[in-house]
Order: C-alpha cells, then sequence, then structure tokens
C-alpha cells in the first residue's frame, strides 16, 4: 500500500511538472527569447488567421502595429504597454514606465512561439531620456536586481505572458458568433 501511494505521488508530481506552461523569465542573462504554446486541435491556417485577428481587436491602429506578415508562417508586430510596465521603488514611491515591444509570432499545426525581438523603456532614470533598451544595468553582479528595481523583472515577466495568454485564449476560444 505505501509503495502505491509513493508511485501514485511520484507519477502526479512529475505529471504536473511537464504539463505546465512555459513562461517568460527575465534575469540578468536577458529575458527568455520565446516561448512556445501549445493550442491542440489548431491547424496551422487557424492559428495564423486568430493571431492576426487578435491583433486587429486588442491594438488600436493594427494597420500601424503590424509591420510584417507572411501568411500562414509568422507575423511581427509592435506595441506600447503603458499599464503595468516597469515598477521603480524610488524617493517619490513607485514609479512607472512605458514599455515599447517587437513581437513575432510563429506559426505550426498545434502550436505557436511567441517571440520577444526587443523592448525598449520611456524615460527611465537609469537612462537617458526618450526610448531606451532595457539591459543588465537593472541588475547586480549576483544577478539579484538592484534595490530600486526589485519589481522590475516580475513585471517584464508578467507583461510578456500576459499577453501570450491573451492570443492563446483568443485562439482556443469557441468561434461561434452570438446569436442576437
Amino acid at each position: 500500500m505505501k509503495k502505491n501511494f509513493i508511485l501514485f505521488i511520484l507519477i502526479f508530481i512529475t505529471s504536473n511538472c511537464f504539463s505546465q506552461e512555459k513562461k517568460f523569465i527575465y534575469d540578468k542573462n536577458g529575458l527568455t527569447p520565446f516561448v512556445v504554446t501549445d493550442v491542440d486541435n489548431k491547424s496551422l491556417k487557424e492559428i495564423y488567421q486568430k493571431s492576426v485577428n487578435w491583433i486587429k481587436e486588442t491594438y488600436k491602429n493594427p494597420d500601424i502595429v503590424i509591420k510584417a506578415q507572411i501568411e500562414d508562417e509568422s507575423i511581427r508586430f509592435e506595441g506600447i504597454s503603458n499599464k503595468v510596465a516597469v515598477v521603480y521603488d524610488g524617493f517619490g514611491g513607485k514609479g512607472f514606465y512605458d514599455v515599447k515591444y517587437s513581437i513575432k509570432i510563429s506559426v505550426k499545426d498545434h502550436k505557436y512561439k511567441f517571440e520577444i525581438i526587443e523592448f525598449e523603456l520611456l524615460n527611465c532614470p537609469i537612462k537617458k531620456n526618450g526610448w531606451n533598451p532595457s539591459d543588465k544595468s537593472f541588475f547586480k553582479e549576483d544577478g539579484s536586481p538592484r534595490k530600486p528595481w526589485k519589481d522590475y523583472p516580475k513585471s517584464i515577466e508578467t507583461l510578456f505572458d500576459e499577453l501570450n495568454n491573451s492570443l492563446k485564449n483568443y485562439i482556443i476560444k469557441d468561434s461561434k458568433k452570438d446569436n442576437w
């Protein structure tokens, strides 16, 4: 009985570890460049078209946001987030900075790759004015974030995880129209 229980626990833990979705990680080495997301039972064409439609519904000016398209293969777009952005815990309290990003979505049957090409911060105090590339200066040599930027890595991870989750939910939702 004890052996069966231990075997069950090991199988349960192992299956849960492998079934978890990959998420973005931002550390002293930079941001995880991409995550691959499974969307079972969706064809390449369906994933591509829903990705285009997601951009069109998510962004105010989709024709300006979309920078490149290769039909049924990939789409590249740019956006600016001014919701969460980068949190800076400084003398005057927390500050929030806009993040400009470039993302490429590549599609295959049953999955897509959500790739962060680049992202920049607007008027970040550790940098010059204007858009500045995010880099390793936010981290100490030991890899931990500098004190005023302790929330920064998590806020960047959350920003891109939420965008990817929004796309995934859009792709997997049932496309039946409301009957009104």
